[in-house]
């Protein structure tokens, strides 16, 4: 198996976070509505520096999300986890340099 590359997603990343296979890329339902990725990022709940990517051979096979409200300055809580490697899910977690308040 290839190294597993782990790193913040970049603005502008958008369609690498969407193309995990196998995965719910489509909408989430947060507390009865529903909004994208693009959507939660564009309102400024999720961030390029609060989303981690893990990279095998350059393909998306583990993603995660941490949100926070608009003005904050760090992430409430990881809200999204979606991978097709558990073992990528779990390196991803353990790198991520995200604290929580």
């Amino acid at each position: 198996m290839t190294d597993l590359e782990i790193r913040p997603l970049v603005a502008g990343e958008t369609e690498l976070y969407d193309s995990l296979p196998d995965a719910d890329s489509g909408p989430a339902d947060f507390g009865g509505f529903t909004r994208t990725y693009a959507a939660m990022a564009a309102a400024r709940e999720y961030r390029p520096e609060w989303t981690y990517v893990a990279l095998r051979d350059g393909l998306l096979v583990a993603r995660a999300a941490w949100w926070g409200g608009p003005d904050d300055d760090v992430p409430c809580a990881l809200d999204r986890l979606d991978f097709t490697e558990a073992d990528a899910a779990v390196a991803l977690l353990r790198e991520a340099s995200l604290r929580y308040e």
